[in-house]
């Protein structure tokens, strides 16, 4: 490298290091006598020669630190992290680094005068085109990146940095070339979007999984309600399987009843009717005053007839509704029950309910029937009151009674039988849009309270529960046993076992209906106890003997002494018969004496036991048929017609006749 000129200054400083230098010599050498100019001469020849040495010696210094620089230079230019290359417009590289080289995996000498493109992927020459393009034309650093290849065929992504120079001497443009390995930091991007890729998959997965729960929960939930709709749907197709049994059951036995009181009644009437008309022909000849008093006789036979056959007209359906409304036909009815029944029955009606459909108003009163019988049957109470009011543009059928309650819902299931009316209820309201509602009387909350405050210890609760229902408890046990003191013992033993079980008494009813069953069940052992002992209702002597009032049972008696070989007979056929009977199990016991001795309906009966309608008539049936064989069994070695009738085991009903003495 040249090295330039000296200063003005450093050239004077040279001149005076020089002369110092060659006085220092020529007081070693001095030569006296010499000629001044040779002197001069010979002078400024030493001290020009001295600079010159002096020069020389600087030369050589900054020499070997150029030397020393350039080499450091080199180091550092070949052992850069970077490769640098020096291409020229061409695009042809002219210079490279070690480090380049090594990228490239092939020797320098063999990278110069070869173009970049060359060793650029077939994928990125375009861009490496471009690149260069852009260096040499536009002022500036220029970056691109691309696929570079190597000797053996490889490839790693590389960033390249350029800037354009001029060679010296306007010999044209020249590039330096900065490429820098990039694969790792590709690798890094790659992996990079790999994990945000894996990231925003897991996130979606998360979504998913939560969307999957939350559809896992929707499907149990779903499966949860479907099983709650399955089970509800088998139990309304249990209820509607068993009300069309039910259904089926009472239209037979409505046929049966009414086939019973055609036959009972009305062909009874008829047959009395035509029998009195044959003794009209008699009697017209023989006594004139007998004869009127047939005719008057005959015609109270019709007038009951008559009478008959209106009040099954008024049960199948009353003309009063069709005719008259259901004002005057319900206030018919309630009349008639109330006369009947001795139940006070208070009735008001919203004049405004007659705007209503012929259905709507048989609804009402299909519903008002069928609760005030439950009324009469079950309740035992002794006043009620039934209200049509209008409240808020709808109308409302009350009916309130002061006897003992029941839990609806519990005798709406379909495991329970009987229930008829009240599932009949509920459907013709249901059919007409309306909705049936059964509330709790203050009397019931009222009791509620009393045993809540007897079992926290409070023994005055008692008291008062005893002052509220011991007349109650005293009538049902007098309905059935007939007698005064034993039912005020009844009635005092239901309020021991009340006192004793209170505790357990879970409330599923009214604490009346509880009383009620113990009252009933005591009273009921108590009469299967006396029936043991043939202790039985006897009649009056003053007691009609028939519909017509002139005949009573003294009248039918011979004589006042009795006769003792029919006594004997009725004896021995009492002993027969509870011999029998004790043979019989005990539910066939218990429901023979409910049917023929107590003479309670089907209804009744299997409200008492807690059976189905039809499991009391086959209970009922197998009874008689089983005592029938028992009593057979007992006559087998009589003579024929000694036998008595079993006609008894047959329940009887009031139709103008005598019943039976064992009936």
């Amino acid at each position: 490298m040249p090295k330039t000129a000296t200063s003005s200054g450093d050239a004077g400083d040279l001149r005076r290091r020089a002369e110092s230098h060659w006085r220092a010599r020529q007081a070693d050498n001095a030569s006296p006598g010499s000629d001044a100019d040779t002197l001069r001469l010979l002078h400024e020849l030493q001290v020009h020669q001295i600079e010159l040495e002096m020069q020389n010696a600087e030369l050589q210094r900054s020499r070997v630190e150029v030397e020393a620089a350039l080499e450091r230079y080199t180091e550092l230019y070949d052992f850069a992290p970077v490769g640098y290359f020096s291409i020229d417009r061409q695009g042809l590289i002219q210079e490279v680094n070690l480090t380049g080289a090594t990228m490239l995996g092939m020797a320098r000498s063999r990278i110069l005068q070869r173009r970049l493109r060359g060793f650029s992927a077939p994928a990125s020459r375009l861009a490496v085109d471009e690149f260069l393009k852009a260096v040499f034309a536009v002022p500036g650093k220029q970056t691109c990146e691309a696929l570079l290849l190597t000797a053996t065929g490889a490839t790693f992504w590389a960033d390249l940095q350029a800037s354009s120079a001029a060679l010296p001497r306007g010999e044209g443009q020249w590039c330096r070339l900065a490429i820098s390995d990039i694969a790792a930091l590709k690798r890094g991007e790659e992996a990079q979007r790999r994990v945000e890729l894996l990231a925003a998959a897991n996130q979606e997965a998360d979504r998913e999984i939560a969307r999957r729960r939350a559809v896992e929960v929707s499907l149990r939930e779903s499966e949860q309600t479907q099983r709650e709709l399955l089970a509800e749907s088998r139990v309304l197709h249990a209820q509607l399987r068993h009300l069309a049994r039910q259904i089926l059951v009472t239209q037979e036995e409505e046929r049966k009843l009414i086939s019973r009181q055609l036959h009972d009644e009305i062909a009874q009437i008829l047959a009395g009717i035509t029998v009195q008309i044959d003794t009209l022909v008699v009697a017209a000849s023989v006594n004139p005053r007998i004869l009127r008093q047939r005719i008057a006789k005959t015609r109270r036979m019709i007038a009951h007839s008559i009478d008959v056959v209106h009040r099954f007209a008024r049960e199948l359906r009353p003309a009063l509704l069709d005719d008259l409304g259901l004002i005057p036909a319900l206030r018919s009815y309630v009349k008639e029950l109330a006369s009947r029944k001795d139940l006070r029955i208070h009735f008001t009606a919203f004049a405004g309910v007659e705007a209503l459909d012929s259905f709507q108003r048989t609804m009402l009163y299909r519903v008002a029937l069928e609760a005030l019988t439950n009324v009469v049957r079950h309740a035992h109470a002794h006043y009620a009151t039934v209200r049509i009011v209008r409240i808020h543009g709808t109308i409302r059928l009350e009916i309130r009674d002061d006897g003992i309650s029941f839990p609806v819902e519990r005798m709406l299931s379909a495991k329970r039988g009987g229930r008829l009316g009240l599932l009949g209820m509920r459907e013709r309201i249901e059919m007409v849009g309306g909705r049936r509602a059964a509330t709790v009387s203050p009397a019931a909350a009222h009791d509620a309270e009393l045993v809540r405050r007897f079992n926290a210890g409070d023994e005055g609760a008692f008291a008062e529960i005893i002052a509220r229902h011991r007349g109650k408890m005293f009538a049902i046990a007098l309905s059935v046993l007939r007698n005064h003191a034993d039912a005020e013992e009844i009635a005092q033993d239901t309020f021991i076992r009340a006192y004793r079980c209170l505790a357990r008494f879970r409330g599923e009813s009214s604490l009346a209906t509880w009383l009620h069953l113990i009252a009933l069940n005591l009273s009921r052992n108590r009469y299967w106890y006396f029936f043991r002992r043939h202790r039985h209702e006897t009649r009056s002597f003053d007691c009609a003997a028939g519909d017509d009032g002139q005949a009573n049972i003294a009248d039918l008696i011979t004589s006042d002494v009795p006769d003792p070989a029919r006594e004997a007979a009725n004896r021995e056929f009492c002993a027969h018969v509870t011999t029998c009977m004790a043979k019989l199990s005990a539910h066939q016991r218990e429901i023979l004496t409910l049917r023929n001795l107590l003479d309670q309906t089907y209804e009744e009966i299997a409200e008492s036991l807690g059976l189905s309608l039809g499991t009391v008539k086959s209970r009922i049936a197998r009874a008689r048929k089983n005592l029938r064989v028992l009593l057979s069994q007992t006559y087998a070695g009589d003579e024929p017609g000694t036998a008595p009738s079993f006609e008894w085991f047959e329940p009887s009903r009031p139709s103008g006749q005598l019943s039976s003495v064992y009936g």
